[in-house]
């Protein structure tokens, strides 16, 4: 005669429920594009250069600069932003023709904000 191995229900469906965690994919495990943020450059010019883009600077305005206060600056000085960098905090501006990247530095360096 042959015995049948009884399992109860719980521990069916226990097992199930921990095959189906293993072996079935977890929203953690799956990649979309949101995890791979595209990051934007500049071209980089081609020959010598002098460590600078001519006609851009950096800038990093102090946290809690209202937008308003720098927009107004940097129409004062005659630059106009090219990039605001949403996790750095950082403006690229296109500085005005007739000044150099150095002059432009050494303004916005002396600002309080």
């Amino acid at each position: 005669m042959v015995r049948r191995l009884r399992i109860p229900t719980s521990l069916a469906l226990t097992i199930l429920i921990v095959l189906a965690l293993v072996f079935c994919p977890h929203k953690a495990d799956r990649v979309s594009a949101d995890d791979f943020p595209i990051v934007e450059t500049s071209p980089q010019p081609s020959g010598p250069t002098e460590g600078y883009v001519p006609d851009e600077i950096i800038v990093k305005f102090k946290i809690g600069t209202p937008s308003t206060v720098v927009n107004q600056l940097n129409m004062s000085l005659g630059a106009s932003v090219l990039h605001t960098s949403r996790r750095g905090g950082f403006k690229v501006l296109k500085i005005p023709s007739g000044k150099t990247v150095l002059e432009m530095v050494d303004t916005y360096r002396q600002r309080p904000i």
